[in-house]
């Protein structure tokens, strides 16, 4: 297995950056590994595009700028979603063999945007300039979307079904 960014620091367990962290009125769905732009992602695994697509945006809140997801079904049953990229390497329907590029990753959160409004875990990144990252989610079969998930972010109760801790995932030796 490659990893999506090499060397990357992986987040602690009480980070905003780390799975289902709280987030007040929300839990993360993934990871978020912190890097400066234009850094290359790489797929990890031999996989298919399944989807690409708007990530974030200044439509569904001012303080994000425009990212893109690559989401990919892998031929273990499980899927990852590759998020917060600015610009992608490949297109629904490719194959992909672990190591190949798929994106760079983007500034994220636009800081000059932030204002009261915002959730604490927004602060907390801009004030530590952590306003460019990785997001990377993994779950068992086909993620679930809709009212309830907003940029890598769950809204609802309880944790969504089939929804699996990538660090477990990066952890393990025996991959």
């Amino acid at each position: 297995m490659v990893l999506p960014i090499p060397d990357a620091m992986l987040p602690a367990k009480d980070d905003r950056g780390a799975f289902w962290a709280d987030r007040g009125d929300r839990r993360h769905c993934g990871i978020d590994l912190f890097a400066a732009p234009d850094t290359p992602v790489f797929a990890m695994l031999p996989s298919r595009v399944a989807e690409v697509r708007l990530f974030t945006g200044p439509g569904m809140n001012p303080y994000w700028f425009r990212t893109y997801q690559v989401l990919v079904e892998n031929e273990d049953g499980t899927s990852l979603r590759y998020a917060e990229l600015g610009s992608l390497l490949v297109e629904p329907g490719a194959r992909l063999n672990a190591g190949a590029s798929i994106g760079h990753v983007v500034r994220v959160i636009n800081a000059s945007r932030v204002d009261d409004r915002a959730p604490s875990y927004i602060w907390d990144f801009v004030q530590r300039g952590r306003t460019s990252m990785f997001h990377l989610e993994r779950w068992q079969g086909y993620p679930r979307n809709g009212p309830h998930c907003a940029g890598g972010n769950w809204l609802g109760s309880g944790i969504p079904d089939g929804l699996l801790d990538p660090i477990t995932f990066l952890q393990n030796d025996d991959r």
